[in-house]
């Protein structure tokens, strides 16, 4: 009798499900399903974790992945079981209340859920051909609670959008069918897809170039939680072998549909450079500008930039610039005091090569003059008291060089007034400064232009032009070709007594020298004996002249001295190199004050050195014209 009944009532659900079954498929033929889910139990035990699968628009993620809640006018929810002949299946419905923030009683639309169970609880058994359908109206989520009695038992789940099953879609069953057995579970919430293009993708490092594709880990966040790459998302990279910008486009999966991209860089790693270095700059106080020059950029450094600031000091420096063309930087100066100190700090990055840095001091010390040439110029614009300035005349055309002027500056003292080019000592005040020069005469009167030689190798802005062909036209010395007249030859003791015999007009001589090494038929040997007899020379030992060593320039001095007949000299020794007990000593002091000579510096002469013929013709031209 009871086994009857239950085949009865078995019965009567297989053909009730068959009927619903058979209503509902034509709402579907047409139709793709916006959510399918496959719940599948391969194995069971009390406390069993049950793996679900979901399938969503051709991708596979996990079910935990549908959370929140979509906006529909309407919506089914369709629910098929699939279990062997012995299999039950309890499954627990319950829609979000968000008026309440809870999972509620909730009545399924326009199924029938049986409100007196409480919780919006429905249990009932499938067969192989159960089929249920939910009516869903606006914002929903879905949990499912699935009771498995059964370990091969399945169900199939889809959600399809803007459906609507009237009211044949209600399908009821007996909630007190559901089984009280122990039973294990698992939860999967349903939503809507969203859209992975409202997500945020996290800051991607830059990576270094290794010649092999680089794909750094991705953070993907939606709505403050982390989503996980193979169930919510899938990341694919483009452009990311080489140097440059790579692109990482993030896929969404299973809760999750459409693209978003993100870029990181992959860099060349930098080479350390050599060390960076600018050179302190030390100027008056009243100066405008500053310049230092930058060494230990490299070569090779690629996208260079160089960047300059002012980390303290009290004078105000602007507009600091870099030229990569000559290494400079300068900038501007306004504000400064004597005493003041600015650090500048130098920052140098570029493409292929690490950030470098250095630093350079500006101080500023006393105050600069201006320097003011006319007919000429200056190695420098201003100078600060002390400073040695070095001036050069520009000569015109058909004009040579005669003096300098001092037309301001009382306390300037010239070098050589005489030469073209010429130092002096900056005193504390401007100084103003005016070369003078003279037309070229074309014959007489010992003119630099008389002469007919005209040699190739003595230059018109030269300092012994001149020198030179007084020489040769008052018959003192001649070149050593018709064209050369090699002023930088040495000179021998010989040619020197020799010139400055003919300088006096080769005067008749008579006696004789001790000197055991002169030839009687030599060219020289008048000279050196008139030399001897005037007192002009002495020899280099009591029985040698030495005529064919080379004159030193303190030698040369000794010789015009005597031939002066060694007049008195001052005591101020400009040079470190000359002693009073030498015996040149005199005779420098006084060729120097006659403006004979001056120094190879400010501080040295240079008295061993070997004179050559250009000095020595300059030496007899200033003393004797």
């Amino acid at each position: 009798m009871g086994a009857n009944k239950r085949v009865s009532r078995v019965l009567s659900l297989v053909l009730a499900l068959a009927l619903v079954f058979t209503m509902y498929v034509p709402v579907h033929a047409a139709v793709a399903p916006l959510l399918t889910m496959d719940v599948a139990y391969d194995s069971f035990e009390n406390d069993a974790t049950v793996e679900v699968t979901v399938g969503l628009n051709g991708e596979t993620v996990s079910a935990s992945a549908f959370t929140g809640g979509v906006a529909f006018d309407t919506a089914v929810l369709e629910l098929q079981s699939a279990v062997n002949s012995s299999g039950k299946t309890g499954i627990k419905i319950q829609v979000w209340n968000a008026e309440d923030e809870e999972w509620g009683a909730t009545s399924l639309g326009k199924s029938t859920v049986d409100e007196a169970n409480g919780n919006g609880h429905f249990g009932f058994y499938y067969t192989p051909t159960d089929v249920c359908k939910y009516q869903l109206d606006g914002d929903f989520i879905v949990k499912l609670t699935f009771k498995v009695l059964d370990a091969s038992s399945s169900t199939k789940i889809y959600l399809y959008e803007d459906m609507d099953l009237g009211e044949a879609g209600a399908v009821k069953y007996d909630p007190s069918k559901n089984s009280d057995e122990e039973t294990a579970e698992n939860t999967v919430e349903l939503s809507a897809p969203k859209s992975i293009a409202d997500a945020t993708i996290g800051e991607i490092e830059d990576q270094v170039y290794t010649g092999k594709a680089l794909k750094p880990a991705v953070k993907v966040t939606y709505d403050g939680a982390t989503l996980k790459e193979g169930t919510d998302y899938e990341v694919a990279y483009k452009n990311n072998t080489n140097a440059g910008t790579a692109s990482v486009t993030v896929t969404g999966k299973g809760a999750f549909t459409g693209t978003k991209t993100a870029s990181f860089k992959i860099t060349v790693e930098k080479k350390e450079a050599d060390e960076l270095s600018a050179e302190d700059v030390d100027a008056p106080f009243n100066t405008t500008t500053i310049e230092t020059e930058l060494t230990g950029i490299p070569e090779d450094a690629e996208d260079v930039e160089v960047e300059l600031s002012v980390a303290s000091g009290s004078a105000i420096i602007t507009n600091l610039k870099y030229d990569p063309e000559t290494g400079k930087i300068t900038g501007d100066v306004e504000g400064a005091a004597e005493g003041d100190e600015v650090e500048v700090t130098v920052t140098v990055t570029s493409s292929n090569y690490k950030e470098a840095t250095t630093t350079f001091t500006v101080s500023f010390g006393s105050q600069a003059y201006n320097i003011v040439v006319t007919g000429g110029k200056a190695d420098k614009e201003t100078a600060q008291e002390g400073d040695t300035v070095t001036i050069t005349a520009e000569v015109p055309k058909g004009q040579k060089f005669s003096k300098w002027t001092v037309a301001s500056g009382s306390a300037v003292v010239l070098a050589d007034e005489t030469k073209a080019t010429t130092t002096f000592t900056m005193p504390g005040e401007d100084v103003d400064i005016t070369a003078e020069f003279v037309k070229k005469s074309s014959s007489g009167g010992g003119s630099s232009s008389g002469s007919s030689k005209k040699f190739t190798d003595v230059p018109e802005d030269s300092y012994f032009y001149d020198p030179v062909y007084w020489a040769v036209d008052k018959g003192i010395t001649k070149g050593t070709s018709s064209t050369k007249f090699s002023p930088f030859l040495g000179t021998t003791r010989a040619d020197f007594v020799t010139f400055l015999y003919r300088a006096e007009g080769s005067p008749k001589v008579s006696g004789e020298t001790p000197f055991e090494d002169l030839d009687k038929d030599a060219y020289y040997y008048d000279a050196v004996l008139w030399a001897w007899n005037n007192g002009i020379t002495i020899g280099t030992s009591a029985t040698t002249f030495s005529p064919s060593m080379t004159v030193t320039r303190g030698q040369a001095v000794t010789f015009l001295y005597r031939h002066a007949g060694e007049p008195a000299v001052g005591t101020v020794n400009p040079f470190t190199d000359v002693a009073e007990s030498d015996y040149y000593y005199n005779a420098i002091l006084w060729a120097v004050n006659k403006k004979i000579t001056t120094g190879t510096t400010e501080t040295t002469f240079e008295p061993n050195r070997d004179s050559y013929r250009a000095e020595v013709v300059t030496f007899l031209y200033r003393e004797l014209k």
